[in-house]
């Protein structure tokens, strides 16, 4: 997706990436996130950039709760907060960082905390009523097996056989299949003309 969406900026737009959110947002592998991220840091634009990091400051301080699941309101609430003048950006920045190393998920450095107000803290921590999330399963997935993969690939300095290939992933030869299609699809990994295997742009002279 990064390649094509680089090959969208040179063709439509001059080789610039395009600053407003609306724009990035129709550029291929771009999604609120990311359009937002890149109107804010990359072009200084009062826009509100939300991560898991940015929700959960916003759920406790401003909300006092503990946790949150992505909600609509997310995008206002940071908006709200942020400064009405060029500082919007590094507020930013500062609240993601707070939220990674103070407002911690599982750990919360309360005691050394400098903000002054805190709903969370003025009501005692209560604990989230919403169920822990499970975390992302990725031992035996397509992923894995694509990473497998493409690990033989990056340690080759020639395209290898299909059989090189196979032994790396024995246990689901139909996932190792599906996973190799999709490296082919995806334009990661390319046959060359004797049928051989290798990264993209590295296979046939």
């Amino acid at each position: 997706r990064l390649h094509e969406c680089a090959t969208v900026i040179a063709g439509q737009f001059d080789d610039v990436v395009p600053s407003d959110v609306d724009t990035l947002l129709t550029l291929p592998g771009i999604g609120a996130y990311t359009a937002r991220a890149v109107a804010c840091f990359a072009f200084q634009q009062r826009v509100p950039v939300v991560d898991t990091n940015v929700r959960r400051v916003v759920t406790r301080v401003v909300h006092g709760r503990e946790e949150a699941a992505p909600s609509a309101r997310d995008l206002t609430d940071v908006a709200a907060l942020l400064p009405e003048n060029d500082d919007a950006p590094r507020f930013s920045v500062a609240l993601m960082e707070f939220g990674a190393t103070v407002c911690t998920a599982r750990a919360p450095r309360c005691a050394g905390c400098p903000l002054s107000v805190c709903a969370w803290r003025s009501r005692g921590y209560p604990a989230s009523a919403t169920p822990a999330r499970r975390p992302q399963r990725y031992a035996g997935t397509d992923r894995q097996a694509r990473g497998r993969l493409l690990d033989v690939l990056r340690g080759k300095d020639s395209p290898v056989t299909r059989a090189e290939l196979d032994v790396a992933w024995l246990a689901d030869t139909a996932q190792r299949d599906r996973a190799l299609d999709s490296l082919l699809v995806d334009g990661l990994v390319e046959q060359t003309d004797d049928g051989r295997y290798a990264l993209a742009g590295e296979g046939n002279p």
